[in-house]
């Protein structure tokens, strides 16, 4: 049996087995993540910043903008401009700006 542990962290990007989740790693451990639970992210450099929904602080990981936007499902996500990513659901409205 293979220990799951040690098969995300040999990955630069783990692979979810569910269609509806991504694991992010922060600081030492590996986090899921529900799809309709995401806001927005925003790229800051080699970081990104990840808000939920479901609770204020952001959640921060040291992976790029670009890398994260190749494991999202075109589905769920767009990318605004080089630095946001947002989720499709949640958008209400659209301005010029």
């Amino acid at each position: 049996m293979i220990d799951t542990e040690k098969l995300l962290l040999r990955q630069s990007v783990p692979i979810s087995p569910e269609k509806d989740v991504i694991f992010v790693k922060v600081g030492y451990q590996w986090i899921r993540l529900n799809y309709d639970d995401i806001l927005y992210i925003e790229g800051q450099k080699d970081y990104v910043q990840i808000q939920l929904q479901s609770q204020e602080k952001k959640i921060l990981t040291l992976t790029s903008l670009k890398a994260l936007e190749e494991k999202l499902p075109s589905a769920y996500f767009i990318r605004m401009n080089r630095y946001y990513i947002v989720s499709l659901k949640k958008i209400t409205s659209i301005t010029k700006n």
